[in-house]
Order: C-alpha cells, then structure tokens, then sequence
C-alpha cells in the first residue's frame, strides 16, 4: 500500500487510485486541490473519507500519531497505540479492515 496524500493506492491495483475526502470537502472538487491542514478531527487522530473520484461508496481513513487517542475502543486499545498508525475501515465502523503499524 502507498499514501501519498491525497491518494491512496493498494499495491496490487496501480491503475485504481483512491483518494482522501477531508471533512467538509466538495466532492466534485479534483482531490488534487484539497488542503489536508485540518486540526485533529477524532480526538487527537485524524480521520477523511477514502473513495474513487469522482466518490461512488467509500471507506474511513484514520491516521493517529504514536500515543494519540482517537475514543474509539478498538483502536485506542492496540498493541501498537505507542506507533503512528494507519486505519482504512469499511463501512465507517471501528474495526480496522487494514491497519499499517510502524
């Protein structure tokens, strides 16, 4: 998987990018041209929508610095809370359908 805001873009799927959608954001709007400076939107993480342009469906991305909280059990409660980590979710619920941990 590779992020490179605003796209990101599974390894195995190169001609299928996805994009990040901040909060609030226009979605007729290119992705190229949004501005990613937001404060902190889950507490101390940050969370947009990921989705094709133009969006059809989509999925959560949360990004949470090593030892920030986002009040969400599942997250705030994994062994590598002390990591930055990076959350896509399905379906805007709490469980990580992937989770990429340095």
């Amino acid at each position: 998987m590779t992020i490179d805001l605003p796209s990101v873009m599974f390894d195995e799927f190169p001609d299928d990018p996805e994009y990040l959608y901040p909060p609030g954001a226009d979605s007729e709007t290119t992705p190229s041209t949004f501005t990613f400076a937001f404060a902190s939107n889950l507490v101390e993480c940050w969370s947009a929508g990921a989705d094709v342009y133009p969006p059809v469906s989509g999925a959560e991305f949360l990004f949470c610095p090593a030892g920030a909280l986002s009040s969400r059990d599942r997250i705030d409660g994994s062994a590598y809370v002390d990591q930055d980590r990076v959350y896509i979710t399905q379906e805007q619920t709490d469980y990580p359908y992937l989770c990429a941990a340095e």
